[in-house]
């Protein structure tokens, strides 16, 4: 009986060193995750892993700044003011984590910024615009030019140089051209529409693409599950949509089809479709959608519904936006129907429709009307 005993104590201890090395494998894991997304955060500095930088900033100028390296920050602009460079000011890029120094040499045309990134540290960027429209920087961010460049936009990334070897290597390869002043008054407009500029273009394209996470994950060595990979292109399809939303919702309303008080209470039936909404939220808009959005989630769809869901599927997936909503709105019973009520041109084409009044219908439709 004594050594049955043993044996079960054992046996007990063999499977609590197995719970617990699965724990320690699971922990090990996480970890790993976790210790990934901080050297991607670290590599994309404001682009931070998870998180989509402001597609519109402003420059907020700081009278009694804090600098979390303030000796980094003079290293770069001593170089600076003895070539000539003068003080521009002290400025927040908000809503960014961004602090910069600007400066300007006037004589050559340059902006200097000094940055202040939580994430990646200190760096300096030199930038001469240009009367074309185009502009070209260099910056001892170990992370510029990991992003794909818009076509204004010229840009090499030189961390092992010095503030004054940044300068003579600037002088000697920026594009010979016409040049832009460099002058204090035109900084920050300057820098708020070159920061537009560049979301926009990315924008454009659907956000950061899965090749420009992997070349900011080199810098640290590491990769990125692809499921983390794919969040983060999630993250950014959301916040573009979110930005094409409010951007279009504010054109709209100045347009003056209706007055303060009607807006407020149709604000929430309103959608705009444009053509690069993604299918899921195309067939939500519609009012049919693989989970059944059009009625009670308890009920059973009919073979009518279910004729009506393939359709617009098949419609979403092959046809444009615009054309596929148009199309599957006038597949519905009338008073489902979308009303169609003007088109608005920036800062993407795009329909407008009025949804109808679901809870005139007795029809729960909450979640369609927080889409």
């Amino acid at each position: 009986m004594e050594t049955f005993l043993q044996i079960l104590g054992i046996v007990f201890l063999v499977i609590l060193a197995i719970i617990g090395l699965a724990l320690l494998w699971v922990a090990w894991k996480v970890w790993g995750w976790w210790r990934q997304f901080q050297v991607l955060a670290r590599s994309m500095g404001s682009l931070a892993a998870g998180a989509v930088p402001p597609f519109r900033v402003k420059l907020e100028p700081v009278d009694e700044p804090t600098w979390a390296d303030r000796d980094q920050i003079e290293y770069l602009a001593g170089p600076l003011r003895v070539a000539g460079f003068v003080d521009l000011g002290l400025f927040d890029v908000t809503p960014s984590p961004l602090r910069l120094m600007a400066l300007a040499s006037a004589e050559e045309n340059i902006y200097a910024s000094i940055y202040q990134d939580p994430e990646s540290g200190v760096y300096l960027d030199l930038v001469t615009a240009y009367e074309d429209g185009t502009y070209c920087t260099y910056s001892t961010a170990r992370q510029a030019g990991l992003l794909d460049t818009p076509p204004f936009k010229t840009v090499k990334s030189l961390p092992e140089l010095s503030a004054a070897d940044l300068l003579q290597r600037f002088l000697a390869e920026r594009p010979k051209q016409a040049m832009l002043p460099a002058t204090a008054n035109a900084f920050p407009a300057l820098f708020e529409s070159f920061w537009a500029r560049d979301f926009d273009w990315r924008i454009a394209r659907g956000g950061i693409t899965e090749d420009e996470i992997r070349r900011l994950q080199s810098l640290g060595g590491d990769r990125l599950p692809d499921e983390a990979t794919q969040m983060i292109k999630l993250q950014w399809t959301g916040a573009i949509r979110a930005y094409y939303d409010e951007q279009l919702h504010e054109r709209f309303l100045a347009s003056g089809h209706f007055s303060a008080q009607e807006w407020e209470k149709i604000r929430h039936r309103v959608r705009f479709i444009y053509d690069k909404l993604d299918w899921d939220s195309l067939l939500a808009s519609c009012g049919v959608h693989p989970d059944g959005c059009e009625e009670d989630e308890n009920q059973q769809q009919n073979p009518k519904q279910r004729s009506l869901q393939a359709e617009a599927e098949r419609l979403a997936a092959a046809l444009p936006p615009r054309e596929a909503f148009a199309q599957i709105n006038a597949l519905l019973p009338a008073r489902k129907q979308a009303k169609k009520l003007t088109e608005v041109a920036e800062p993407i084409a795009a329909d407008v429709y009025l949804m109808p009044d679901w809870s005139s219908m007795g029809i729960d439709n909450t979640a369609q009307e927080n889409e």
